[in-house]
């Protein structure tokens, strides 16, 4: 890719930066460096390169170190050749490459900055699902806490979150959720995605694969509880009262309008910060209580992929399943407190 012409960007546009921030009109600064204004205005226009006396020049004139001005030719060459190297894969025009690369340093820096996004992800290492076991090993509803520092310690973010539902949307077997807080879990397949994720990150980047087919799929849940066992959703209404509470209610109308086997509950106990889904053999437990603004960088789920993790996981739930009263289990009940949040359509 040809990139000679754009490379002519990165010094000129940093001085015009750097003078307009110091109040500096472009005369002015011609003039505090002995340089011509129109010599100047070439140059920020990126219609000319300087010659390092008359960058050094324009860099005693500004009050900066001229390495800064080296630094920055080091630093934007490996942006924009980690740019093309993502532009290469997408095989875009020539001409639209250009005209990415002739976008701002801090543009290109962002676009580069949500490719390595994208690009990055790992499930839970091993080790730690060994971790999540030993955290829920007394199986009650008490020792999900623990979940809690391990998902801020060794959590995916929010990228590998959605890729992580993406994939357990896939799998076959019994489900179980605990809804405690806000939450992306029980959002399936068919309903808005975008959106209530974009409350939970509002600066991270969706994979858009995962966005794509959130959108088409149909939403049914058909086949999913393969056992003779119905699949549970336990609810707290701290989750319901939450930012996303319109779309979990949502969410959950679509699940029993589509499985009448679904056993739900919806309870006033405090049933702390971590929300859980297991599917089949494998689970993810999700934490969004402080993520709330914050980057795709941040933890905030782990993937649940061995057999012990998954059932220490299932004896915490079924045990939280049984504690609950009659009432906070009764469908009719159920069905109603949903239908307050989110009226039949």
């Amino acid at each position: 890719m040809n990139r000679h012409s754009v490379q002519r960007q990165r010094i000129g546009p940093a001085v015009r930066r750097l003078r307009r921030l110091q109040g500096l009109t472009l005369d002015q600064l011609a003039e505090a460096a002995a340089v011509s204004p129109s010599h100047l205005s070439r140059l920020e226009r990126s219609q000319t390169l300087p010659s390092f006396p008359v960058m050094a020049k324009i860099a005693d004139a500004l009050n900066v170190d001229v390495n800064e001005f080296v630094r920055l030719e080091h630093d934007v060459t490996h942006l924009d050749d980690e740019l093309a190297w993502y532009l290469g894969m997408l095989a875009l025009p020539d001409d639209a490459n250009q005209e990415l690369f002739g976008l701002t340093i801090e543009t290109r820096r962002a676009l580069v900055e949500c490719f390595n996004q994208l690009t990055q992800f790992a499930l839970t290492p091993y080790d730690v699902q060994e971790q999540i076991e030993q955290a829920v090993s007394a199986g009650s509803e008490e020792s999900l806490a623990g979940l809690a520092p391990l998902i801020e310690r060794s959590g995916m973010d929010a990228i590998g979150l959605m890729r992580a539902l993406l994939t357990l949307s896939m799998v076959d077997g019994r489900q179980s959720f605990l809804i405690a807080g806000p939450s992306l879990l029980p959002i399936m397949p068919g309903n808005d995605l975008l959106g209530p994720y974009r409350w939970a990150f509002p600066e991270a980047p969706l994979d858009p694969s995962a966005g794509q087919w959130w959108r088409s799929a149909s939403g049914s849940l058909g086949g999913r509880s393969s056992t003779d066992r119905p699949s549970r959703i336990i609810i707290s209404v701290q989750a319901l009262a939450s930012g996303l509470g319109t779309e979990i209610a949502r969410s959950v109308r679509s699940v029993i309008d589509h499985d009448e086997l679904v056993e739900l509950a919806i309870t006033e106990r405090q049933l702390g910060t971590v929300n859980v889904a297991l599917v089949g053999e494998f689970g993810i437990a999700e934490q969004l209580v402080s993520r709330r603004g914050a980057k795709g960088a941040e933890h905030v789920a782990l993937w649940v992929g061995t057999e012990r993790a998954r059932t220490a996981l299932e004896r915490a739930l079924d045990g939280i399943w049984q504690s609950l009263s009659a009432v906070e289990r009764d469908p009719g009940t159920v069905r109603a407190r949903l239908q307050q949040i989110e009226p039949a359509r």
